[in-house]
């Protein structure tokens, strides 16, 4: 019975690990789309890849990728961490990294609670956001070659003329 148990066990963890490596995946090519850098990249997906290893330890109730889950992450796990190495404890990285992981979702950023950003903030930052999913894939498209031709000012011609 206890083979069973644990055979039973080691499936489930292979299952969920699948599962994060396709999210990882994809989270990788959502971060690239946005256009971040290579460090950036690489602590978000680090950020991520704590996430779900902790994620996983979770109840099976709990085990979603939410606001909810993200905020237990940040203000109950994160803060007494003793995860081995690789992991990124910085508090704004993780925060950022799970923000897009949301965002990528189809989530809303999370705001946690006594946050002291204003309403302004948070509005720009969520038309920010509306622009860069409505944008990024256009951004990513090559250029048209009568866009690129160089068009000087009126006055650098007018200049010209002088010569």
């Amino acid at each position: 019975m206890s083979e069973r148990l644990i055979d039973q066990d080691s499936h489930h963890h292979r299952a969920l690990a699948h599962s994060s490596d396709s999210l990882i995946q994809e989270f990788e090519t959502h971060l690239k789309a946005r256009g971040h850098r290579d460090g950036t990249l690489h602590a978000y997906l680090e950020s991520a890849r704590h996430f779900l290893r902790w994620l996983d330890e979770q109840p099976a109730t709990q085990r979603r990728v939410v606001a909810e889950t993200v905020r237990n992450f940040l203000q109950v796990h994160l803060p007494v961490c003793d995860c081995p190495q690789p992991v990124t404890r910085n508090l704004k990285t993780v925060r950022a990294s799970l923000n897009q992981l949301l965002l990528m979702q189809g989530n809303d950023r999370l705001r946690l609670f006594g946050s002291r950003a204003t309403d302004n903030i948070e509005a720009s930052i969520t038309q920010f956001d509306r622009y860069m999913k409505e944008h990024a894939l256009a951004a990513l498209q090559p250029p048209k070659m009568a866009s690129m031709r160089f068009k000087p000012p009126i006055k650098v011609l007018a200049f010209l003329d002088t010569l």
